[in-house]
Protein backbone atom coordinates (compact mmCIF):
# COMPACT_ATOMS: atom_id res chain seq x y z
CA UNK A 1 0.00 0.00 0.00
CA UNK A 2 2.33 2.59 0.71
CA UNK A 3 5.97 2.66 -0.83
CA UNK A 4 7.39 4.88 2.33
CA UNK A 5 6.64 6.02 5.24
CA UNK A 6 3.69 7.91 6.33
CA UNK A 7 3.87 10.78 8.06
CA UNK A 8 2.10 10.14 11.66
CA UNK A 9 -0.29 13.04 11.22
CA UNK A 10 -1.95 11.26 8.71
CA UNK A 11 -3.79 9.11 11.54
CA UNK A 12 -5.52 12.21 12.33
CA UNK A 13 -8.09 11.65 9.78
CA UNK A 14 -9.41 8.92 11.60
CA UNK A 15 -10.99 11.68 13.52
CA UNK A 16 -13.97 12.98 11.22
CA UNK A 17 -14.59 9.38 9.85
CA UNK A 18 -15.19 8.23 13.63
CA UNK A 19 -17.25 11.31 14.74
CA UNK A 20 -19.26 10.99 11.32
CA UNK A 21 -19.60 7.14 11.76
CA UNK A 22 -20.73 7.89 15.74
CA UNK A 23 -23.56 10.70 14.55
CA UNK A 24 -24.29 8.51 11.65
CA UNK A 25 -24.83 5.18 14.21
CA UNK A 26 -26.04 7.59 17.05
CA UNK A 27 -29.08 8.44 15.15
CA UNK A 28 -30.03 5.25 13.69
CA UNK A 29 -33.18 4.07 15.02
CA UNK A 30 -33.84 1.09 16.50
CA UNK A 31 -36.80 -0.47 18.25
CA UNK A 32 -37.55 -4.14 20.30
CA UNK A 33 -39.98 -5.81 18.44
CA UNK A 34 -41.72 -8.05 21.38
CA UNK A 35 -43.26 -10.57 18.70
CA UNK A 36 -39.70 -12.07 17.00
CA UNK A 37 -37.80 -11.14 20.10
CA UNK A 38 -34.71 -8.74 18.24
CA UNK A 39 -33.66 -5.33 17.96
CA UNK A 40 -35.22 -4.38 14.29
CA UNK A 41 -34.78 -1.06 12.60
CA UNK A 42 -37.21 1.83 12.43
CA UNK A 43 -37.94 4.46 11.02
CA UNK A 44 -35.76 7.19 9.50
CA UNK A 45 -32.80 4.36 9.40
CA UNK A 46 -33.00 3.77 5.53
CA UNK A 47 -32.07 7.05 4.68
CA UNK A 48 -29.38 6.93 7.05
CA UNK A 49 -27.49 4.04 6.04
CA UNK A 50 -27.83 5.09 2.23
CA UNK A 51 -26.30 8.61 3.36
CA UNK A 52 -23.17 6.16 5.31
CA UNK A 53 -22.77 3.98 2.03
CA UNK A 54 -22.79 7.48 -0.22
CA UNK A 55 -20.18 8.93 2.67
CA UNK A 56 -18.13 5.63 1.94
CA UNK A 57 -17.93 5.94 -1.50
CA UNK A 58 -17.78 9.35 -2.41
CA UNK A 59 -15.08 10.09 -0.08
CA UNK A 60 -12.36 8.39 -2.20
CA UNK A 61 -13.84 10.45 -5.20
CA UNK A 62 -14.29 13.78 -3.25
CA UNK A 63 -10.64 13.51 -1.98
CA UNK A 64 -9.15 12.58 -5.76
CA UNK A 65 -11.71 15.63 -7.15
CA UNK A 66 -10.55 17.93 -4.31
CA UNK A 67 -6.86 17.43 -3.86
CA UNK A 68 -5.11 14.99 -7.37
CA UNK A 69 -1.96 16.00 -6.48
CA UNK A 70 -2.10 14.87 -2.55
CA UNK A 71 0.40 12.14 -2.18
CA UNK A 72 -1.60 10.31 0.47
CA UNK A 73 -5.11 10.81 -0.50
CA UNK A 74 -6.00 7.15 -1.05
CA UNK A 75 -4.76 6.40 2.60
CA UNK A 76 -6.70 9.52 3.99
CA UNK A 77 -9.69 8.13 2.41
CA UNK A 78 -8.94 4.99 3.75
CA UNK A 79 -8.26 6.18 7.20
CA UNK A 80 -11.53 8.43 6.82
CA UNK A 81 -13.53 4.99 5.76
CA UNK A 82 -12.22 3.02 8.66
CA UNK A 83 -13.41 6.00 11.22
CA UNK A 84 -16.80 5.57 9.60
CA UNK A 85 -16.80 1.98 10.68
CA UNK A 86 -15.75 2.64 13.78
CA UNK A 87 -17.99 5.05 14.72
CA UNK A 88 -20.85 3.58 13.64
CA UNK A 89 -20.69 0.32 14.82
CA UNK A 90 -19.95 1.92 18.54
CA UNK A 91 -22.61 4.49 17.78
CA UNK A 92 -25.20 1.97 16.68
CA UNK A 93 -24.11 -0.46 19.34
CA UNK A 94 -24.89 2.27 22.06
CA UNK A 95 -28.28 2.50 20.53
CA UNK A 96 -29.13 -1.35 20.51
CA UNK A 97 -27.82 -1.67 24.13
CA UNK A 98 -30.41 1.30 25.16
CA UNK A 99 -33.13 -0.39 22.92
CA UNK A 100 -32.64 -3.70 25.04
CA UNK A 101 -32.38 -2.46 28.34
CA UNK A 102 -36.04 -0.58 27.74
CA UNK A 103 -37.58 -3.56 26.32
CA UNK A 104 -40.23 -5.04 28.72
CA UNK A 105 -38.92 -7.85 31.04
CA UNK A 106 -40.58 -11.70 30.17
CA UNK A 107 -40.52 -12.34 34.10
CA UNK A 108 -43.38 -11.38 36.04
Amino acid sequence: MLREAAPLALLGWLVPGRLLGLGLGWFTAVAWNPVEARVELAGRSLLLIAAYVAVRVGAGALLAVAAPDAAYAGDIAALVGAGLVFGRTVGLAGRIARALAARPSALP
